[in-house]
C-alpha cells in the first residue's frame, strides 16, 4: 500500500487515489477540451494496458484513466508524454481552461477552442509552478447561452457581438427575420421602420446573423465575469463594466491572475479576494499593463497569511 507521502506526492502530479482501493486515476488535461485523434488512441491503450480498461471525463474537460497501481504510475505518465499529453489539474494554481465549442458552434461569437489553447500555454503551462493563493478556474464561453458558465469560474469571458443598426442598409423585407431572431424585444419593425433598443440588447448576435441585407453590422467582443464560484459556497461571478476584444483574452487574464498573487490571502479563493479588497480597486489595477511590468516581483513574492 502506498504511503500518506507517496499519496500526496502523486497529487501534485496529477494521479489521484481511488476510493476503495490502492489504485489511482490518471487526470489528463486539455486546453479546451479538444483531444486529437492519436491522442485518444493513447489514452485508451494506456487504459487497456496499465489499468482497469476505462476513461471517464470530468467537469473541467480533462480525461482520467481509473484503476492505476501506483507502481505504474510512471510508466503511464511516459506513455502519455510521447503524445504530448500531460497529467496534472490539481492543486493551487492555474487549472486546466475550459472551452464550449464555440469554435464551430452556430452560435459562436468567438474562437473558443483557439482562445483557450493560448491561454493554455500562457497561464496553465507558463504558472505551472507557480503557487497561488488557491485554485484558479477559467472558462471560455462561446455565446450568452453559457454552456460552459464562465459566470461561475473564478474568471470567465463569454464571447458577444457589438451591434449597429444602420437604415440605408435595410432591404425592407416582408418579413424582418433579424427581429424575429431576437429573444429580447431589442430590435423592433414597426409600420415598416426598423429601430434598436440598446438598452434590451444582450449582444447575442443573432439580429446580425439572420439579416438578409446590410443593416446590421456587428463586431465580435468579449465580456469578462470575475470572482465566480460553485460547489459547497456559491457565488455569480461580477460583469466588469466593459467589452474586451478577443486578442486581449491572454493578456488579460494574466493580470487577473498577478493581481491575485498580489493580494490574494493563503486559502483564499478569487472571489474572497475581490470582496475584501473591492472589485473598484480590482477594476482600477488591471486598467494598465503596470501588473505585467511587476511579474517577476509578484512571482517572487511569498501568499500572505491570513492573520
Amino acid at each position: 500500500m502506498a504511503a500518506s507521502e507517496e499519496i500526496a506526492g502523486a497529487k501534485q502530479r496529477g494521479f489521484l487515489k481511488n476510493r476503495y482501493d490502492d489504485q489511482f486515476s490518471a487526470r489528463i488535461v486539455t486546453a479546451g477540451g479538444v483531444f486529437t485523434s492519436t491522442q485518444l488512441h493513447c489514452i485508451a491503450y494506456c487504459a487497456e494496458k496499465f489499468a482497469a480498461g476505462k476513461v471517464t471525463f470530468t467537469s473541467r474537460q480533462s480525461a482520467e484513466i481509473p484503476g492505476i497501481p501506483f507502481s505504474q504510475l510512471d510508466s503511464v505518465e511516459q506513455e502519455l508524454q510521447k503524445e504530448g499529453l500531460l497529467v496534472g489539474g490539481t492543486g493551487p494554481t492555474v487549472r486546466p481552461v475550459v472551452a464550449c465549442k464555440g469554435t464551430v458552434c452556430s452560435f459562436g461569437n468567438i474562437d473558443t477552442q483557439d482562445i483557450a489553447a493560448r491561454l493554455h500555454e500562457r497561464l496553465y503551462i507558463g504558472y505551472h509552478q507557480i503557487t497561488l493563493p488557491h485554485k484558479f478556474k477559467i472558462a471560455v464561453g462561446g455565446c450568452r447561452n453559457s454552456c460552459v458558465k464562465p459566470s461561475i469560474n473564478d474568471l470567465g469571458f463569454e464571447g458577444c457581438k457589438s451591434v449597429e443598426f444602420k437604415n440605408s442598409g435595410c432591404l425592407n423585407c416582408s418579413e424582418c427575420f433579424a427581429a424575429g431572431a431576437c429573444h429580447t424585444g431589442a430590435l423592433n419593425r414597426v409600420k415598416g421602420i426598423v429601430s434598436l433598443n440598446t438598452e434590451l440588447c444582450i449582444n447575442c448576435g443573432m439580429c446580425a446573423q439572420n439579416c438578409r441585407g446590410q443593416a446590421l453590422h456587428s463586431q465580435s467582443k468579449v465580456r469578462v465575469y470575475a470572482g465566480g464560484t460553485w460547489g459547497r459556497s456559491w457565488r455569480i461571478g461580477t460583469l466588469l463594466p466593459c467589452l474586451i476584444q478577443p486578442e486581449d483574452i491572454p493578456a488579460f487574464a494574466e493580470k487577473a491572475v498577478l493581481w491575485y498573487k498580489a493580494n490574494g490571502l493563503k486559502k483564499e479563493r478569487f472571489a474572497l479576494t475581490l470582496e475584501r479588497i473591492g472589485i473598484e480597486k480590482f477594476i482600477q489595477d488591471i486598467s494598465d499593463d503596470s501588473l505585467l511590468l511587476r511579474k517577476a516581483e509578484i512571482l517572487e513574492q511569498p501568499i500572505m497569511e491570513k492573520e
